[in-house]
């Protein structure tokens, strides 16, 4: 199938759909997905994300952080990680130029910028350039309207600290404010408080990306427009998507859609765009921001999680229209940095302001503009659309639930409901990795219709569709993953099928490969612990899925796996409601984490699986003020905060469980498999018996599980131990465990890895992984 002959089965699918033709829909899903797979990563990836798009119009699936969250497994600037290098880097330079220009020789200085991320250096360039062009102290404001980036951390808050310390040494005297505005409902709300310090204050107002937000919101843009025109900006400069993604006609800007985002998803796989340090690939981060932002372009209106894009021709009525005129200017800055970074891209000047391209397709624009004192301020008295005003702010992040609630699902459109259900647990899995500083989890999935043999085991495949990389330096342990099935009782997931229930696995690192088909991989990524539970969706039957969270590396002991899981399980409970069981318990019921984690104690380092028949798987005092979300003042709830509260309330429930909870619910109805650690004969010390023996005896006779007592061995390595456990909170580094059996030799700067058995030399580079490593290991003679 062509692409074109695709792409029109989608927008006939988006048809069927918008007729309520849903039978017919499926068919053509069904179609869809199975010629997809010839096709390449982008147009797979494309495709994949509209169909997504479109069932969750249907179904009305959507999470309740409105915008992705950054990743809280990897420690990294998320100003330069997080949004799109190309469109990062159009939007800060071509916003440097015109506020320089405006600001040269100013000492009261007053930025308002409408942003996602604080760009660090940017400011610190401005800083630069204002010192030296004027005399006497400057006062600098910062006010940052921006949205809700993560549910325990506050990103915003901590670059406007770093920018307190910068100015500092340009003897700056700064002030940072933050305003949350997750919606246009937020945005109108913020502007309306925004205040001019004094009349000699140089105000300039930035939009990067955000501007098309006041489409979704009848008023707001008018509403927020007249009153920036009263506090009389220098300048104000907006940077958005040039397109025309609007209007009545979905099937329309459908189509308009697929092929712009075409243009990106094919700079994702073919441009060499990732400028961060130590390999971490952010193209992972660049995908997850745009399916989300697909998914709002296709979902429907009257809701917070919409995306609506236009033209600058469009704006530049609009602006027009109230006051403001436009400014000329070229962006000097930008000219250089796409010409040496980005030579798949350029920038032209069209009507007068700077537009971004790839494949002589507009992608972005960016223009100044100036009010126009000579034109009355037209659209003060606008209103704004009430109803849905009041339901954006109906809609903030203060609840438990991740999911908005979905309509009910048809039974007989088995791909339209596969879809939904990867949808929907991606959105779980996103938000329990924030919260809980999850690196990863997979979802896991098993179709009854494939064992029909008696006695015959399940398998497992991934979906990676559904799979959340909270740390994006284990993509390629998902990608591993994906190129081989799980039988059933193998791993932590395939265990939990087994079992019908939850399993708990404390060293899955320590399996061995019949027992782990990916062994060596979790040596290579440092993934110790994991935790399994089977779900069922009530509108596939025939379908069998395990969600699989690993966690951090650095939680070992027993206590913190307790906390984990009851937090991990107590927000899978609250969200699975109209569609979804979780096999082995009821979702009102408490789960016995006690009973689930059998092996107390730290875990320790032990040497690699023996056998290896299969072969290798793979803060200042600062005036920063935190308006974060004055909801006194401003009528704002903090996501934070209200994030903060939930996390609180599941701490609360850890205690519980930590204290030890000695009764499992009444319904709790199916056994929970506790993986059995290999025994020895020797006990190493600190360790007895009573440490790895079940915490309730009751429990144990209860439930037929017999508690074990075994005794795990600690070798002492030889030479440079320095590879065992590297993975921590803050490196990130890695190390395979597979080092213990070779010397690293460096030389004439080159590092070889020697064998200490039989002396066969490789090439230890990082680079080239340790794959060879373990082939060797397979045929050693001197090992053996």
């Amino acid at each position: 199938m062509e692409t074109s002959l695709l792409i029109n089965k989608l927008v006939e699918c988006a048809k069927e759909i918008e007729g309520g033709h849903l039978n017919d829909a499926d068919l053509l899903l069904e179609e869809i997905i199975a010629a997809n797979e010839s096709f390449s990563k982008p147009t797979k990836s494309l495709v994949k994300y509209y169909a997504e798009a479109l069932v969750r119009r249907l179904y009305r699936l959507y999470p309740r952080n409105l915008t992705p969250l950054i990743p809280s497994g990897t420690d990294r600037f998320p100003e330069t990680d997080y949004p799109f290098a190309p469109f990062f880097c159009f939007g800060d330079f071509t916003t440097l130029d015109p506020a320089r220009d405006a600001l040269k020789g100013k000492r009261r200085v007053h930025i308002i910028e409408f942003g996602i991320v604080v760009s660090y250096w940017r400011y610190c360039d401005l800083f630069r350039d204002i010192t030296t062009h004027s005399t006497g102290p400057i006062s600098f404001r910062l006010t940052f309207v921006g949205p809700i980036l993560s549910t325990v951390a506050d990103h915003t808050q901590k670059t406007l600290e770093r920018l307190h310390g910068e100015a500092e040494r340009f003897a700056i005297h700064f002030e940072g404010r933050r305003l949350v505005a997750n919606s246009a409902a937020d945005i109108v709300d913020s502007a309306l408080k925004l205040t001019r310090a004094s009349e000699d204050e140089t105000i300039v107002v930035k939009w990067k990306f955000q501007f098309h937000k006041l489409l979704t919101l009848t008023g707001a843009s008018e509403k927020v427009l007249s009153k920036l025109k009263e506090m009389k900006p220098e300048i104000m400069i907006i940077v958005e998507q040039d397109a025309s993604h609007n209007g009545q006609n979905l099937l329309d800007w459908f189509s308009k859609s697929f092929q712009y985002y075409s243009i990106v998803f094919d700079s994702l796989e073919k441009d060499n765009l990732d400028f961060s340090f130590g390999g971490v690939r952010r193209k992972v981060l660049w995908e997850m921001y745009f399916r989300r932002q697909i998914c709002k372009l296709v979902a429907p209106g009257g809701t917070d999680h919409i995306e609506r894009h236009e033209t600058f021709a469009h704006w530049q009525d609009r602006l027009r229209l109230f006051g403001f005129r436009h400014y000329r200017f070229k962006p000097k800055s930008f000219n250089n940095f796409c010409r040496e970074q980005m030579p798949e891209y350029s920038w032209e000047e069209k009507d007068r302001h700077p537009v971004l391209t790839r494949k002589r397709i507009p992608l972005l624009f960016s223009s100044a503009w100036k009010p126009d004192p000579a034109q009355l301020n037209s659209g003060s008295d606008m209103e704004l659309d009430t109803e849905n005003y009041s339901n954006f702010h109906e809609n903030q992040p203060d609840d438990p639930r991740i999911m908005t609630e979905e309509i009910t699902w048809s039974e007989k459109c088995f791909s339209i409901n596969q879809i939904a259900a990867s949808a929907e647990i991606y959105d779980i899995l996103e938000y329990t990795c924030n919260v809980h500083n999850l690196p990863l989890a997979l979802t896991w999935i098993s179709d009854r219709r494939d064992y029909i043999i008696v006695n015959s085991k399940r398998k497992l495949r991934i979906v990676e569709s559904a799979c959340y990389l909270n740390d994006v330096t284990m993509e390629g342990f998902v990608e591993a993953c994906g190129k081989h099935h799980l039988e059933e009782g193998q791993g932590a997931a395939g265990k939990a099928l087994q079992s019908n229930g939850m399993h708990f696995n404390p060293v899955v690192s320590e399996l061995s490969v019949d027992d782990y088909p990916f062994v060596y991989h979790t040596w290579d990524f440092g993934l110790h612990a994991a935790v399994s539970f089977k779900l069922e969706n009530i509108h596939m039957s025939r379908v069998d899925y395990v969600l699989e969270f690993f966690l951090p590396a650095e939680t070992k002991e027993v206590s913190e796996h307790k906390l984990l899981i009851d937090g991990i399980s107590s927000i899978l409970q609250k969200n699975c409601r109209n569609s979804w069981v979780i096999s082995g318990m009821e979702s009102s019921d408490e789960v016995n984490m006690d009973s689930v984690v059998g092996s107390e104690g730290a875990i320790p380092v032990r040497s690699p699986p023996a056998s290896l028949d299969n072969g290798s798987f793979n803060e200042n005092g600062t005036i920063i003020a935190s308006d974060a979300v004055n909801a006194a003042d401003h009528g704002i709830q903090s996501g934070v905060q209200a994030h903060e509260q939930d996390v609180g309330e599941q701490n609360s429930r850890f205690e519980a469980a930590s204290n030890g909870i000695t009764q499992l619910s009444e319904n709790f109805i199916s056994q929970i498999m506790i993986e059995d650690l290999e025994t020895n004969d020797a006990e190493p010390v600190g360790f007895s018996d009573s440490n790895f023996s079940i915490n309730s005896s009751e429990f144990g006779k209860a439930y037929n599980i017999v508690p074990t007592a075994p005794c795990l061995d600690i070798e002492e390595v030889g030479g440079d131990s320095s590879h065992l456990n590297a993975s921590t909170r803050k490196k990130r580094m890695r190390t395979s465990e597979v080092w213990k059996y070779f010397e690293e030799v460096r030389g004439n700067g080159e590092v070889w890895a020697i064998c200490k058995s039989c002396s066969t030399r490789y090439r230890g580079e990082s680079t080239n992984g340790t794959t060879n490593l373990h082939k060797h290991l397979k045929s050693c003679a001197g090992k053996k």
